[in-house]
């Protein structure tokens, strides 16, 4: 046990004189998080209000017709509970998109969620 302190103690000593650039990055995902998070809750609360909150304006033209049929199909699964993982990334015609997997608490079956951003807005967000 006191040499797993001492190795701990000797990590936490070299990382320190490093400096700051030896500690490990953000883990990836984590920047469009949040975003995933609030429109995720949003379709849960039904609020059209909140899932276009964030958006371009090419964005907030979906209409409440649309986002209630996706809140229909989906809303009470999530409010039910779920966990969003992040599968990665790519880019496509100047807009990052983050892959999610989404697993619903209620055991059935899993979702792919993609998010588009573009100049610190979301651009598109899509189920599948």
């Amino acid at each position: 046990m006191r040499s797993l302190f001492k190795l701990f103690a000797h990590l936490v000593l070299g990382m320190a004189l490093l400096g700051p650039g030896a500690l490990p990055a953000q883990p990836a995902g984590t920047a469009q998080a949040p975003i995933v998070s609030r429109l995720l809750k949003a379709i849960a609360q039904d609020s059209y209000a909140g899932f276009i909150a964030d958006g371009t304006s090419e964005f907030a033209a979906i209409t409440p017709e649309q986002f209630d049929a996706v809140a229909a199909q989906v809303g009470a699964r999530l409010s039910d509970g779920y966990r969003a993982e992040y599968l990665g990334k790519i880019r496509q015609k100047g807009h990052e998109i983050s892959v999610w997997k989404i697993v619903f608490d209620d055991g059935g079956d899993d979702m792919l969620a993609t998010l588009a951003v573009s100049g610190g807005k979301v651009s598109g967000f899509f189920l599948r």
